[in-house]
């Protein structure tokens, strides 16, 4: 068309070619077609995109004229290609449908506005809804239709067109829901912009319901008239609905004629209204009274005198439902009108709203019973559906006595008085309908907020009895009954179980009635109704519990397990159970020493089936110390491990003794607040073997604490951490034991380190100072902590002096003293970490061969911590020379058989190589073992020997001396097997004779040594020093020349001295007397003896 346009020398604008509409499609079936193509626009690949292009393209066919109409243009210019890069940036999966229909139906609403023509736009609508009436068969695209007919009528400012367009879609098919759905959503569009015009055109089509003379519905057949009359008034009401949820509030400013419009359509109905009709009209009625419920908030504000009268209408109808049956839902339905219209103003009145119950309790309790109606209908399949009829009818009434008692809730005494009669009922089925009512009457009621009824309604005296008398029922033949009791007595303990007398016969009342065989919904409510009652008389209920003979069975111990579900419980009985274990003492009767073990017992199935985790966390720091020190306690009472006193419920049955059992009460306090990552940790550290020891309990509490300090979040720390400060001067030994252990690991974690006005050092001195070994060692882990932290490294430094003296003390103290002298010089910056390292190794050095394993191992770990440390900061010849010190005592415990300590010897020698320069030998110590100690000797002498100079090799042998006398066997084999292969490695010709007789002196002592493998070894060595001093070939060695060349001297004939304490020869006091050595040989010589 535009190339033809072109070819004649025209402006390619289509205004006149529409005109022809037997030549060319017309715009605003171009327009529809095209836009309809764009709803799904990955369809058939690009087919939908393609739509746009083109209707981009050819946006002139909206202008009847080139410049009055440029405005569609300008528009079109604008929106499309954002349309377009919309499609661009999304597939057929991710692009939002309903987002982007909503975006056609704003740009067709725009262009429309843009148009500005009400003859091209009743073109447009006429097209729309000819493809609603004969050229859709696809849903959506109906349902889109729909819509489309609602935006382009919305656009309009003619209200000749508005009333002409929504009378045309009115007669349309409205045969299916689909089709009625879209009529209401498109009279819900146009509503938005012409409101009473929709209202109007509504009514006026309302009069084919009530018209006899003008209704269409009477020309159809017989059979055909009362579907038509339903379809009609279903299309109008879903209308309504719609308009109501659109015109947010707008609507009910005219709502109270719609009300007296619906009235007047069943009243004055052109139709004979049988049961069929009052279904079909009340169906439609709760489609636009369930929309109308939801917008309370907006229409309270207002007031529709016709509620009433449809709540008398409804009334009626249930006043004419027979008594003795019950075949259709018209009572349900009307109940369920009747609560549709809560909260709307005018409210019913008192005497309204007894007649509204009475005429419901009558309706719904008088009906039989569920036998009856099961017995009476033709088939098993109508008797399954009046049962189900039966209970929907009954939620129905619950839901409007909750509708009632929220308009009104200190009338709530109305409801009960009217139910009285039914209560007392000498049919099970009425009082047990009854009493259904009245439990869901307290227990909706027990929800509201500022709620007095109770009090104004209920004496103590008569909640009391109201109680035991539902119990009695618990035991019934009738399992409904049964159950409405304990729904009853949890409703009452709910609100008022704190204002109840007689505690203790309705706790073993209800005990006694759970040991016998309760239907399990009734045992699950009465179980409820004990829980409530505990939460509310904790200080009566638990004690009564508590006090019931051990062990315990599945009936005392269920109720445990329920009081972790409920907040308010879970809270008022762990404060009661932690005040039991807090105040327990080893001294008194056995009974009062069993009481906090049955509070354990008590925990230990309360934790296990808790799901009220907030509760938990409110009291974690109290309850979990309290548990601790339980356990503590516990151990110490050396109760036989055959003792049984509790056998835990579910699962295997576990059985548990006070030990085992305060140790899975520990683990629970862990689970029940969602720190599962404490029981890994603890698992994977043995944390519960030391927890069971009294001996190392406190290392147990140090560890455990670890783990809580990985796992739980900085606030918890803190608050445990404040807790703890409470009991550190504590007068019970097991309490200021724990909260010492547990302060001083806290300060592991950095916050806690770095809390304001905390005097931390001043608590762990004074702690090192006692004599308690325990409160020392607790002292030293906690100083060790607040060394890894900047903020505390001053206050710590300060320490470092008095430190060192603990060396030499009780291993455990020791080992903590080692770690916090490894983190303040690990922590620790500049020329101080060297000072510091320099202070301490001499101090050090002894530790890397204790005796003691774990000192051993700690020692070494914390060189290799130290080492890595000083060699950031340029380690000069001083630290240098200390360092060579550690050299013999770390090759040596290379051959320790205890492989943690060859691990860390490995990992130390490491570091050391990289601070000293040999970086050739770190991979080969980084992967250090037992078994290949000997080659890692042997290598480290030969470069020893290679690379040093000869009084650097002197003082590592004669350091490797004092190693012959040690305890260890292991240390005394290693240094023979050191001196061996220095000495295989030195030309011995070549050293002073002095030199070498000390080391043959050092050697004979070894001779008589207690292992018989190394009295071979020293004697092997003995003979292959006479062959190294005496060889055959008196030349100088090569190995020999290498050395002293290494050395920076020529390698010459005059023997040289290996040992400091023997004078070298080339000194300037040749003068002096030689025998000025005999001193240091003979006391050498005393020492190698033994003497």
């Amino acid at each position: 068309m535009a190339l033809k346009a072109c070819s004649l020398g025209q402006v390619p604008y289509l205004s006149s070619f529409y005109q022809d509409p037997t030549e060319y499609i017309s715009p605003q079936r171009l327009l529809t077609h095209l836009v309809m193509c764009s709803r799904k626009p990955y369809r058939e690949k690009e087919f939908g995109t393609s739509s746009l292009r083109l209707l981009s393209a050819l946006h002139p066919i909206t202008s009847l004229h080139p410049v009055l109409n440029h405005s569609v243009g300008q528009l079109w210019r604008k929106v499309i290609p954002q349309m377009l890069e919309i499609l661009d940036d999304h597939t057929e999966k991710s692009l939002n449908q309903e987002e982007w229909e909503d975006r056609l139906f704003r740009f067709l609403s725009q262009s429309l506005v843009a148009i500005d023509d009400d003859r091209w736009q009743e073109q447009l609508i006429r097209v729309v809804l000819e493809r609603i009436r004969y050229f859709s068969d696809d849903g959506d695209e109906k349902a889109f239709l729909y819509k489309f007919f609602g935006f382009a009528l919305w656009t309009s400012r003619s209200e000749k067109l508005v009333k002409m367009m929504l009378s045309a879609i009115l007669q349309t098919s409205h045969e299916n829901v689909q089709e009625r759905e879209g009529i209401a959503v498109a009279f819900s569009i146009v509503s938005k912009k012409h409101l009473k015009i929709v209202l109007e055109q509504l009514k006026v089509y309302s009069a084919v319901l009530t018209d006899k003379e003008s209704s269409s519905i009477l020309t159809l057949a017989k059979e055909h008239q009362r579907r038509e009359w339903v379809l009609v008034c279903h299309t109008i009401y879903l209308s309504y609905s719609k308009i109501i949820l659109e015109s947010k509030g707008d609507i009910f400013m005219h709502f109270d004629a719609v009300l007296a419009l619906i009235l007047q359509h069943y009243h004055n109905c052109i139709l004979e209204k049988d049961k069929d009709l009052k279904l079909d009209y009340l169906s439609a009625l709760i489609i636009l009274t369930k929309t109308l419920g939801r917008q309370q908030h907006m229409a309270f504000q207002f007031k529709f005198p016709h509620k009433l009268a449809i709540v008398t209408f409804m009334l009626d109808l249930i006043k004419e439902e027979p008594l003795n049956s019950i075949s259709s839902p018209i009572r349900q339905k009307a109940m369920n009108i009747i609560n549709n219209f809560r909260m709307f103003r005018p409210l019913l009145e008192i005497e309204e709203r007894v007649e509204l119950l009475g005429t419901c309790f009558k309706s719904v309790f008088c009906l039989p019973s569920i036998e009856v109606l099961r017995k009476e209908a033709s088939s098993p399949k109508e008797g399954q559906a009046n049962v189900d009829l039966f209970e929907g009818t009954m939620q129905s009434l619950l839901r409007l006595l909750e509708t009632l008692i929220v308009e009104m809730p200190t009338q709530i005494q109305n409801c009960l008085q009217i139910m009285d009669p039914w209560l007392n009922s000498q049919k099970d089925n009425e009082r047990e309908r009854a009493m259904w009512c009245a439990a869901r009457i307290l227990e909706f009621t027990a929800k509201m907020e500022d709620f007095s009824a109770f009090a104004e309604y209920f004496t103590q005296s008569q909640l009391t009895n109201l109680v035991l008398t539902a119990m009695e029922e618990l035991t019934g033949s009738r399992a409904k009954v049964s159950l409405a009791a304990a729904q009853l007595m949890s409703a009452v303990m709910k609100k008022r179980g704190s204002d109840l007398i007689k505690v203790e016969e309705i706790v073993v009342g209800i005990l006694e009635r759970l040991k016998l065989q309760l239907e399990p919904n009734t045992k699950e409510e009465t179980l409820r109704a004990l829980c409530l009652l505990a939460g509310n008389c904790t200080h009566s209920v638990v004690p009564l519990l508590l006090n019931r003979p051990l062990p315990w069975d599945r009936t005392i111990l269920a109720p445990w397990r329920l009081f972790g579900n409920q907040r308010k419980t879970t809270i008022n009985v762990l404060q009661l159970l932690i005040g039991i274990l807090e105040n327990h003492s080893t001294e008194g009767t056995t009974e009062k020493a069993l009481e906090p073990e049955e509070a354990a017992f008590a925990l230990c199935e309360m934790l296990s089936g808790t799901l009220c985790r907030e509760a938990i966390l409110e009291l974690y720091p109290r309850l979990l110390l309290a548990v601790l020190c339980h356990l503590f306690w516990v151990i110490e009472q050396k109760t036989p491990k055959n003792v049984l006193v509790y056998r835990k419920h579910g699962g295997s049955g576990k059985t548990f003794d006070p030990t085992s059992c305060a140790l899975e009460v520990v683990k629970l306090v862990f689970l029940a607040a969602a720190y599962d990552g404490v029981v890994v940790y603890a698992d994977e550290h043995k944390c519960w073997d030391h927890l069971s020891s009294s001996k190392f309990y406190y290392r147990g509490i140090m560890d455990l604490t670890s783990g809580i300090v990985k796992n739980c979040e900085a606030v918890m720390l803190h608050r445990i951490l404040n807790l703890a400060k409470t009991f550190l001067d504590s007068g019970d030994n097991h309490r200021k034991t724990l909260a010492r252990a547990v302060y001083a690991q806290l300060l592991w974690h950095r916050s806690v380190a770095q809390a304001l006005g905390q005097d931390f050092v001043g608590n762990l001195v004074k702690w090192t100072k006692e004599p308690n070994l325990i409160m020392k060692e607790i002292g030293l882990r906690g100083i060790s902590n607040l060394a890894l932290h900047p903020s505390q490294s001053e206050s710590v430094k300060s320490l470092f002096p008095s430190l060192r003296d603990f060396l030499k003390s009780e291993a455990r103290v020791t080992v903590q003293a080692v770690k916090a002298l490894r983190n303040i010089i690990y922590h620790a910056h500049g020329e101080e970490v060297k000072a510091m390292f320099c202070s301490i190794s001499k101090h050090l050095r002894p530790l890397i061969n204790d005796e003691r394993d774990q000192v051993r191992i700690t020692a070494i770990s914390a060189l290799k911590h130290m080492l890595h440390k000083v060699n950031k900061f340029k380690p000069g010849y001083a630290i240098k020379k200390h360092l060579y010190s550690f050299l013999v005592p770390l090759l040596l415990s290379l051959e320790d058989n205890n492989t943690k300590v060859v691990k860390a010897c490995g990992a130390a020698l490491t570091e050391w190589m990289n601070v000293i320069g040999w970086s050739s030998f770190t991979q080969m110590f980084q992967h250090t073992t037992l078994s290949d100690h000997m080659q890692v000797l042997e290598e480290t002498c030969n470069h020893l020997v290679n690379t040093c100079k000869i009084q650097l090799v002197g003082e590592l042998l004669f350091q490797s001396f004092s190693f012959l006398k040690s305890s260890e066997s292991f240390l005394r084999t290693a240094a023979v097997h050191f001196i061996a292969l220095i000495a295989k490695k030195i030309n011995l010709h070549s050293i002073h004779e002095d030199d070498v007789q000390l080391l043959r002196n050092a050697l004979e002592s070894m001779k008589n040594d207690p292992v018989e493998s190394i009295q071979i070894l020293v004697t092997t060595l003995l003979q292959n020093i006479e062959e190294y001093v005496n060889p055959e070939d008196s030349s100088t060695s090569i190995i020999s020349t290498r050395f002293f060349r290494l050395c920076g001297r020529k390698a010459r004939k005059r023997k040289r001295h290996l040992f400091k304490i023997v004078r070298q020869e080339g000194d300037n006091d040749t003068d002096r007397p030689r025998n000025f050595l005999l001193g240091p040989l003979n006391l050498l010589w005393n020492w190698c003896k033994g003497e």
